[in-house]
């Protein structure tokens, strides 16, 4: 029997799933503004000089083409300041005292950002920041008043290193165990050499719950894909414990087999892990996530004796036997009932499952890549499993879309679909939707993501490592390849699938696709908004948003703007065209924070480029939008928002975007007093306010004057009530 849990222990090891680099957009210029493509009030919908064919279609006959170059400028070393831990005696609980432009009063609920924000023990600092632990900042909107709660999520290996001060548990991406008198954090300083012995067959890989948030029937939930979810307490951020939806779930080794006995021998030590990115189908009002399991290798390539579960109780074989993974689907209400029984399918020849996935009405869409895993290293204790993932070079490379039929859809009860295709790697999906046959045509899925293409398993790409490169424990992305927003078309009649860029943003680096919550898991949206970089072709930190209309295949853009000629191209929407509560132009450029240096010298233009970094975007609907009208006003009847950095100044903005409208540049800014490391994930978490203090001692609109002075004006208030 200890021979068995040994040999348990080693495979899941080996199959942890690593953690894929978020690398960071890339950006593409804007296209020419004219009246057929900037709507005339903030949030009327873009008027097309023609009418657009369908979403899926249009872009793809476009003869658009970028026409000059942005001002691509990043500073490697300002970039890695930006990841520093969070104070964690550091009490974050404030009103925004702070801010420029005027605050949107329909704007009711919580934009939240989980990420790493402790990068070191004992002064021994985390190999790769993926690792590191996880912490939680909750804005909260209520009638134009702001406040900001922070808090570290505090899971058990957290509370455990935080006392020792030194590391206790191994990390997804080679952070190792560290010596009780220090001994690691000597020999890693100066002997420049890592001992396996005390990291050597230990499989106990921290759960740092630093990845995404979410806010679903009540509960606030932060995820990490190798693990279960932690649940935190919507008041205080206080954190529960790990969240296991009902019993549904057990914390433990993500391990199981096809063998009964083995299974049951397993029991004390098998657990789940879950989904990074669950995913909400507003239509249905659902939640829907997956966990995981690794399959023992015993299997490897030995027909599978388990049967795939329909909705209704049936059993059918899958298409994928074997080894590798087995899959979980489930769907919650809001009561965190299920309304449907699970689905489970086996994956063979799937050393870890994807990073992200989407939904269609019809189907869970799940991408199988192209890797291995070399266990060795990672058994012994000289590296992590994310260090292991080697990419399959060559003709061999081949990725797989599994095709899942949705309890509740039009092919439930059916089997699987799993297609073979080109090697791409989807790092994040925007959504997906069916395409219903016609007759002549058969029925289709398309899929929109933003991710690697085939060149990523070249032979001729072959550094010996696959994610997780970093410069000074930030993104190296002078190493990292560029990620592109591409279309994925899947014929389900033919069994074919294929990958092909989006041509406006062909060679924009970008990540974090995002579009209207409405639009996630069902129907076409015609209008995309994602991260990017301020070059085009290259790989480099986040410096600006896009924003894509699928219908005309325009991309407009905004970014940290460089020079006064940008600031006034960004303010060329005349004032008189906004909403009273948008009086003030829209604000792209801070004189205090951009112009000069701390010595009040003038910056050029290159500096103050270089130091302006963004975190992931969110879209927020109005509180005024009727819900549900599913059309093209709705997407655009929104607000973006998304942190700016300043590595410069070390100032922290949270920037709110005319979602229809972002090249003309923030409606505001709210500047942040703590140090708000650069995340992983943002969401939008409408009606969710976290507890704020009763009372106000201060606050109002801040502007600046040319001295760079603050001043208060417009209003006062009284224990949080306007005069």
């Amino acid at each position: 029997m200890a021979t068995v849990k040994t040999d348990a222990c080693i495979i899941l090891l080996a199959f942890l799933c690593p953690y894929v680099v978020r690398s960071f957009p890339g950006s593409q210029p804007q296209p020419p503004r004219s009246t057929t493509s900037i709507p005339t009030s903030p949030f009327a919908p873009t008027k097309p000089s023609c009418a657009p064919l369908p979403p899926h279609e249009s872009i793809f006959n476009s003869d658009l083409s970028p026409t000059s170059k942005l001002p691509g400028n990043f500073d490697l070393d300002t970039w890695a300041s930006l990841f520093a831990s969070l104070d964690e005696d550091e009490a974050v609980d404030y009103w925004i005292e702070d801010w420029e432009g005027v605050i949107p009063e329909d704007l009711h609920g919580t934009f939240l950002t989980v990420g790493p924000s402790k990068y070191e023990r004992g002064g021994v600092p985390i190999k790769c920041w993926l690792e590191g632990d996880g912490a939680m900042t909750a804005i909260s909107f209520n009638k134009g008043k702001v406040h900001v709660k922070a808090r570290f999520i505090e899971t058990k290996a957290y509370l455990e290193e935080k006392v020792e001060d030194r590391f206790l548990y191994r990390g997804q991406f080679g952070t190792m165990k560290t010596g009780r008198h220090g001994w690691s954090a000597f020999k890693d300083s100066f002997l420049k050499i890592r001992l396996p012995p005390i990291n050597a067959f230990d499989m106990k890989f921290k759960n740092p719950s630093n990845t995404k948030p979410l806010y679903w029937g009540g509960r606030l939930l932060s995820t990490f894909e190798t693990a279960l979810p932690h649940e935190l307490d919507t008041q205080t951020l206080e954190t529960k414990g790990e969240f296991d939806f009902g019993g549904l779930m057990r914390p433990g080794e993500a391990i199981t087999s096809a063998d009964p006995v083995l299974d049951a021998i397993l029991q004390k030590k098998s657990g789940h892990a879950f989904t990074a990115h669950p995913r909400i189908d507003k239509a249905t009002k659902r939640l829907l996530g997956w966990s995981w399991k690794t399959l023992l290798p015993k299997h490897f390539g030995v027909p599978d004796p388990r049967l795939w579960r329909s909705a209704k109780g049936k059993k059918s074989r899958t298409e994928s036997r074997g080894a590798g993974l087995e899959v979980t689907f489930y769907e919650w209400d809001e009561a965190f009932d299920l309304p449907f029984p699970p689905v489970t399918i086996r994956v063979s020849d799937c050393p870890s499952p994807p990073h992200d996935w989407v939904v269609t009405p019809n189907y869970y869409v799940w991408m199988q890549s192209a890797f291995r895993l070399n266990l060795l290293p990672c058994v012994l204790g000289l590296k992590g499993p994310g260090e292991c993932m080697v990419p399959v070079k060559g003709e061999e490379a081949r990725a797989v879309v599994h095709l899942v039929p949705r309890p509740g859809g039009r092919h439930a009860g059916k089997p699987p679909v799993a297609i073979e295709m080109e090697p791409y790697f989807m790092t994040h999906w925007s959504h997906a939707f069916d395409v219903e046959g016609d007759g002549e045509e058969g029925n289709k899925v398309v899929g929109f993501a933003a991710g690697w293409d085939k060149s990523l398993f070249s032979p001729a790409n072959d550094d010996g490592h696959m994610f997780g490169h970093t410069y000074r424990g930030a993104p190296d992305f002078s190493r990292l390849p560029i990620i592109r927003y591409y279309r994925l078309d899947v014929d389900l009649e033919r069994k074919r699938a294929s990958f092909v860029a989006v041509p406006s943003l062909a060679k924009t680096f970008l990540d974090f696709p995002k579009v209207h919550p409405r639009f996630e898991a069902e129907g076409a949206p015609r209008h995309v908004w994602a991260m990017a970089c301020n070059d085009r072709g290259v790989s480099s930190p986040p410096q600006g948003y896009v924003h894509l209309d699928l219908g005309t295949g325009l991309v407009e853009s905004w970014h940290a703007p460089s020079s006064a000629a940008a600031l006034a191209a960004a303010r060329q929407a005349p004032s008189s065209s906004l909403p009273s509560m948008f009086a003030s132009p829209p604000l792209s450029l801070s004189a205090v924070d951009m112009n000069r240096d701390d010595t009040g010298g003038e910056l050029s233009v290159e500096d103050r480029t270089k130091h302006i970094v963004v975190g992931e975007g969110v879209l927020a609907p109005r509180a005024a939008c009727e819900p549900g009208k599913g059309d093209e006003q709705e997407e655009l009847d929104s607000y973006w928002m998304g942190v700016e950095f300043n590595a410069l100044t070390g100032r922290r903005s949270l920037c709110i975007f005319n979602a229809a409208d972002i090249a003309a540049g923030p409606l505001c800014k709210l500047h942040l007093q703590h140090s708000l490391p650069w995340g992983i994930h943002s969401e939008w978490a409408p009606g969710l306010l976290v507890a704020v203090p009763e009372e106000r001692e201060q606050t109002g609109n801040v502007i600046r004057n040319k001295d760079g002075q603050k001043e208060v004006e417009g209003k006062e208030f009284s224990k949080g009530v306007a005069k």
